[in-house]
């Protein structure tokens, strides 16, 4: 198992390069914080990124600003995360597929499908990529707990041992996924680690600890990082600060939409087509790890609906889960519906006969139409495609089965399942699910009445053998042609030339570490693409969902520079009537347009700041130094 672990790293490690080769590289948001923990970019005492990002419980943050020290470059420091970023989303599937069948092809054929971006349709409220974007602490983070699961049902110990010790330093919240779980299968799995092979587990578990304990002992020794001074030194307010923040303006911790395809079609569909395919292999060694990895999804599961049970009965989360982000959750199980199917088609497909044949000869007209889909309609082939590959394993499955009980098993997931479609709104995705299932039920009775029974008892004829890696492979390279948007498109976390005509602006005429304040949406990250700190900017809000004692210095660069007196409930409602408050609204930039020369001035004054940078057209009471196509640079007088 090692070893094709191993051979199946290789290979998607060479279309991760392709892909990033072809793409592009696309900044990434480990720029920032090595920039200010290697002193590259520095704040003044007080400010909110300061105290932040040097004292953040982060690994990854610090081994950033290890390569930064060596190599301040956010070109070399993205591309390797951008590779990292997307190995880890392809590289997972392939280990999930291995593992549940003990074949390496069908776990090739999880990452193809993953490639494709077909079950980012089902992530939570909190967003989910494959390909590199530049929010990735998270998804880095939730790939390598799945990662850990992986190698523990693949009787890895020692890395499986040494990522879950790790696993607190390279993201907090995902312990409370894998530990409970982990626990439960080193003591009660009946193939768990035994003698020698526990001891080699608990030793790397405990080395992992030991980093993470040493870190986090010398993160605590640093008091240079609590330093606060004018006008950062406020402290008052922050309790209510926080509340309205998270009532109006964060969408990731707010009850989950249970009718949406993230928390009601996901949830379905990874225990409906994950229990029919424990039902058809039990009693098979496989079926070991497939009945484990549905206890870690129901243990998540259960972590997600008591977590909006908790916030619909009281109406705010204690702040412990307000860090933790328990929707987030949701998206471990949407990472696994791929490989799930996948493991479902290929078990399937194992067993011998005729109806093996007619099985092969669909999957390969269904790689072939997907790949056809993707070069015709992309976004939407990306929107179906899942929902399709499962009507076509559930018609698989009904036809092949042998007793009526098993058939009415099967029709009844395809019911239950598509009826989840629908209700969760996906209601495009439910027509394509009906649209596909009788035909390929009706076409696969056809086949199989006309095929001949396999003679070999199981060995692949001679036209699925050239024809699946066939499909497979036409289906990958038009995955990466086709799926997300290239980086020489316009795209906010790509270094543009108008990005690169601020920064060299700064260059010439901005003093070394001038604060600048740019627009709060669109995005400009401004810090990472030019090197000159920001006074504030989206990701400034979000920072008190970690560190809830910054609420009252973000609260008041809120309401000074951006007119949101996060502290007035009353304001806030007026100014969110439906209950939300998004970055879009015009709200954000009324107090821009309607803010004077002089208050211009006096915020200069109070913040240390005179450059302010809008989007292009956007009006501002201050003369421009610099116009592009996507941005103005203003300049406070006097």
């Amino acid at each position: 198992m090692g070893f094709m672990l191993l051979g199946g790293l290789a290979a998607w490690s060479l279309y991760a390069l392709a892909a990033i080769v072809f793409r592009g590289v696309v900044m990434d948001e480990t720029v920032v914080p090595a920039q200010i923990i290697a002193g590259s970019v520095r704040y003044p005492p007080g400010h909110p990124h300061a105290i932040f990002y040097p004292k953040a419980f982060n690994l990854v943050n610090y081994a950033a600003a290890a390569l930064w020290t060596l190599q301040p470059d956010a070109f070399l420091l993205s591309a390797l995360r951008n590779f990292i970023f997307l190995i880890l989303s392809l590289f997972v599937p392939f280990a999930f597929g291995l593992v549940l069948t003990g074949k390496p092809a069908w776990g090739h054929l999880a990452a193809a499908l993953t490639a494709t971006e077909a079950g980012l349709r089902y992530h939570g409220t909190y967003p989910m990529w494959v390909f590199p974007n530049f929010y990735s602490h998270g998804h880095v983070g939730l790939h390598l707990a799945l990662l850990t699961v992986a190698l523990m049902l693949a009787r890895t110990w020692r890395t499986a041992g040494l990522l879950a010790g790790l696993l607190p330093g390279l993201h907090a919240a995902m312990p409370i996924a894998v530990w409970p779980w982990s626990a439960c299968y080193i003591w009660l799995a009946r193939r768990g680690p035994a003698g020698a092979e526990r001891r080699r587990l608990y030793a790397a578990f405990a080395l992992g600890l030991a980093v993470c304990a040493g870190f986090g002992g010398w993160l605590h020794l640093q008091p240079a990082f609590t330093q606060s001074a004018p006008p950062y030194d406020i402290t008052a307010g922050g309790d209510v600060v926080y509340r309205q923040f998270s009532q109006y303006i964060d969408a990731h911790r707010g009850i989950p939409p249970l009718r949406s395809p993230g928390y009601l079609a996901n949830a379905l569909a990874v225990f409906l087509v994950g229990g029919l395919l424990l039902h058809r292999i039990r009693g098979n060694a496989p079926a070991w790890p497939l009945g484990w990895l549905l206890l870690f999804c129901a243990w998540v599961w259960a972590y997600v609906f008591g977590a909006a049970f908790i916030r619909q009965a009281f109406g705010w989360f204690p702040p412990i889960l307000h860090i933790l982000m328990p929707n987030r959750f949701s998206n471990l199980s949407a990472v696994l519906l791929i490989p799930v199917t996948a493991a479902f088609i290929g078990w399937r497909l194992d067993k011998p006969g005729a109806s093996r044949l007619a099985g092969q000869a669909l999957l390969i007209a269904a790689l072939l139409g997907s790949a056809a889909a993707l070069f015709a309609q992309p976004v939407r082939a990306r929107l179906h495609l899942l929902a399709a590959v499962w009507a076509l394993a559930l018609a698989f499955d009904l036809i092949s089965a042998g007793g009526g009980r098993h058939r009415k098993a099967s029709a009844a997931a395809a019911v239950v399942l598509g009826c989840s479609l629908w209700l969760s709104g996906a209601r495009y995705a439910w027509a394509y699910f009906g649209a596909t299932y009788l035909p390929a039920a009706a076409g696969l009775l056809v086949l199989r009445k006309a095929l001949p029974s396999d003679p070999k008892k199981g060995a692949l004829p001679r036209w699925a053998r050239a024809g699946i890696p066939t499909s497979v492979a036409l289906l990958v390279l038009l995955a990466v042609l086709s799926s997300g948007r290239p980086a020489r498109e316009p795209r906010w976390d790509a270094v543009s030339e108008d990005d690169r005509s601020v920064a060299r602006w700064l260059a010439a005429h901005a003093a070394p570490g001038e604060l600048v304040l740019p627009v709060i949406f669109p995005r400009a990250e401004l810090q990472a693409k030019t090197g000159y700190p920001v006074l504030a900017e989206q990701e400034t809000l979000y920072l008190m969902s970690y560190s809830p004692e910054l609420g009252p210095s973000i609260g008041a660069l809120v309401r000074d520079l951006y007119d949101v007196d996060l502290s007035d409930p009353a304001g806030m409602r007026r100014i969110a009537p439906r209950g939300r408050l998004s970055f879009y609204s015009p709200v954000w930039r009324d107090g821009w347009k309607k803010r004077s020369l002089g208050q211009w001035r006096l915020l200069g004054r109070k913040y240390g700041f005179r450059l302010v940078l809008s989007e292009s057209g956007m009006e501002v009471n201050l003369p421009a130094v610099l116009k592009t196509g996507t941005w103005t640079l203003h300049r406070i007088p006097g």
